[in-house]
């Protein structure tokens, strides 16, 4: 009916929204990264070259910046990618994201937050919460800390962005973000010129 009534579960969030998050510009513009579940748009775009496979993470999208070897901020994706939250009073408690790195010039990372479903489940037993990813957003940008749901939620990277290495291909940067302690979305390397009924075996695996 396109009716949505005040109380609806949809409308909770179960923590209280910071209205007083500071807004910072994004270094690099954060676009949504385009999805599909369709085989034959993943084959036109390998297109016969060398390529990365890797899943979606449906969680809060969250930029880590790093400086001196250290952690030293975390952003939401915010209004269009151009501005985020900082969050970084909460962030710190994630699993997976580590206060230091042995790399020290500057760098960012970008990742996901996530919960697993059987830790939604455990945490949302009053039914406070739509999805997981429901919770993940309301826990990021809360006044009141709850470091138990905190570190029950899960960073995993996905892009290395803003970087003086001169990494050419994304396996390089995967693997540098390995390196540094995080933990990296899972990922497969198509080899090029890989036939397409091998691509639909390694997908369907």
């Amino acid at each position: 009916t396109g009716i949505i009534f005040s109380n609806s579960p949809s409308k909770k969030v179960g923590f209280a929204n910071s209205t007083n998050l500071v807004k910072v510009k994004h270094t690099k513009p954060m676009l949504s990264a385009k999805k599909t579940k369709d085989l034959l748009e993943i084959k036109d775009f390998i297109n016969g070259h060398e390529a990365i496979l890797s899943w979606k993470l449906d969680g809060l999208t969250i930029v880590l910046r790093y400086e001196n070897g250290k952690f030293v901020k975390a952003l939401t994706r915010g209004e269009k990618g151009l501005f985020g939250e900082d969050i970084t009073h909460t962030v710190k408690y994630l699993r997976g994201v580590p206060k230091t790195v042995k790399y020290k010039n500057y760098f960012e990372v970008r990742g996901e937050g996530v919960i697993s479903y059987a830790e939604f489940a455990l945490l949302n037993r009053n039914g406070s919460h739509t999805t997981p990813r429901n919770m993940v957003s309301g826990a990021v940008r809360a006044t009141n800390i709850d470091r138990y749901k905190l570190e029950r939620i899960d960073f995993i990277a996905f892009e290395l962005i803003n970087n003086n290495t001169s990494f050419s291909i994304k396996e390089e940067q995967l693997d540098f973000l390995t390196e540094q302690g995080f933990n990296v979305v899972e990922n497969e390397l198509i080899e090029a010129e890989t036939p397409f009924n091998k691509i639909k075996e390694t997908i369907e695996q």
